[in-house]
């Protein structure tokens, strides 16, 4: 007898529930309120990592993803100094004209020149270098610049085959991490890879803010032209 009873309790209490939520529902929409289910996070953007592999000129254009237009990733600026190249890595988001900074390239440019008439080699052309882009639209999630940086090596192994240097000149931790992956030497320290010797040294837009940073690439250039093989 006492479970009847219990049951009875129990459905008018959910009776008086149901009535409560109907007559707030009635409410909400008299006041223009509508109820909506959570929606669900989108999916993804699909698109995976695109590369760029051309001249400044045509970067702008760059577009990893049809429909999104913001993307992030990493660029290599590659220049070549007589028997020795230079290669600038840099995290970089676009769309932009340009992955480097003016003050960065006006400072890689004295740099380059110094180190030409040291090596008697011509100087090089600032504005006709080659770059090498990676990257991948910020829909698609998380980005590693790592991958990004491996996604661009192929092209870089391939202009650097092309040029036939044998010492190569590291700026930044961007251009470390791609052609020395998993090794931190000392800067301004030669390593062997592939038949090179690979000097890394600071990124050119943080030479050009300190004087300091400045003598200390200066002596990573002479380390470099003491590597360099005629």
């Amino acid at each position: 007898m006492q479970d009847s009873v219990d049951k009875k309790e129990l459905l008018e209490e959910l009776r008086r529930i149901s009535s409560g939520l109907k007559a707030r529902t009635e409410l909400f929409g008299h006041s223009g309120v509508l109820y909506l289910p959570k929606a669900k996070r989108p999916e993804p953007c699909a698109s995976g990592l695109a590369r760029y592999d051309g001249g400044p000129e045509g970067f702008g254009a760059f577009a990893p993803c049809a429909r999104h237009p913001l993307w992030g990733g990493v660029a290599f600026g590659c220049w070549t100094v007589g028997s020795a190249a230079a290669i600038w890595g840099a995290p970089v988001s676009g769309p932009r004209h340009s992955p480097f900074s003016e003050d960065g390239l006006l400072q890689l440019g004295r740099m380059l020149n110094w180190l030409a008439g040291e090596i008697k080699a011509q100087a090089p052309d600032m504005d006709g270098f080659r770059l090498i882009a990676a990257g991948r639209c910020i829909e698609g999630g998380e980005l590693s610049v790592g991958d990004a940086g491996q996604k661009a090596l192929p092209a870089i192994e391939s202009w650097l085959a092309g040029t036939g240097v044998k010492t190569v000149l590291l700026l930044g931790d961007s251009a470390r991490a791609a052609l020395m992956p998993g090794v931190e030497p000392p800067l301004g320290k030669g390593f062997a890879s592939k038949g090179r010797n690979l000097v890394p040294t600071l990124p050119p837009d943080e030479i050009a803010a300190s004087q300091a940073l400045k003598k200390e690439a200066h002596a990573h250039l002479k380390a470099l032209i003491l590597s360099i093989q005629p």
